[in-house]
């Protein structure tokens, strides 16, 4: 036996010494201490994410409102800088034409020029002045004048407002 390195087993249970089986302990002795700390790290991700959220509070609605607001203060803008605003508000009041012929039924596959007198049609069986035409002929015939087109511009932009509030009103309808 010299030489040889063997492994010797000393039963100590003879002499009283006993150890009680204990899963708490074996769970922190190898092989069962990786398993262990896998299952203690996936508790502590389950409670964190059971948590508050960190960070800054949800958005409100309000700032959505606010975000909307923005955004068009800045198309404005742009259009504004590049001089499109009476480009913008003539496309603006075409596509609203056809959105508010289809709330008020208009016949199918109008002409623009014929979608333009049925709503000066409907304007007028209303009671609605200025109607749509001249409203568009108005924006349309806005010189450009760096003083006061804007001015002229946001006035028929407002006649137009008023127009579709109106045009769209259920209590003059006929």
């Amino acid at each position: 036996m010299a030489g040889e390195r063997t492994t010797l087993v000393v039963d100590e249970i003879v002499h009283g010494f006993t150890m009680e089986p204990s899963l708490a302990r074996a769970m922190f002795e190898k092989p069962f201490v990786y398993p262990t700390f896998a299952v203690l790290l996936a508790l502590l991700i389950f409670l964190l994410a059971m948590t508050r959220r960190f960070g800054a509070a949800a958005r409100r609605t309000d700032e959505t409102q606010d975000s909307k607001a923005i955004f068009i203060e800045n198309t404005a803008r742009i259009l504004h800088l590049a001089g499109k605003e009476q480009d913008a508000l003539l496309r603006l009041m075409d596509d609203q034409a056809l959105t508010i012929a289809k709330k008020l039924n208009a016949p199918r596959n109008l002409a623009r020029k014929d979608l333009i007198g049925w709503l000066d049609e409907t304007s007028r069986l209303r009671g609605i002045v200025p109607d749509f035409g001249t409203i568009r002929l108005r924006v349309d015939r806005i010189v450009d004048d760096p003083d006061s087109k804007t001015v002229r511009l946001m006035h028929q932009a407002v006649n137009f407002y008023q127009w579709k509030q109106e045009i769209l009103d259920d209590t003059k309808r006929h």
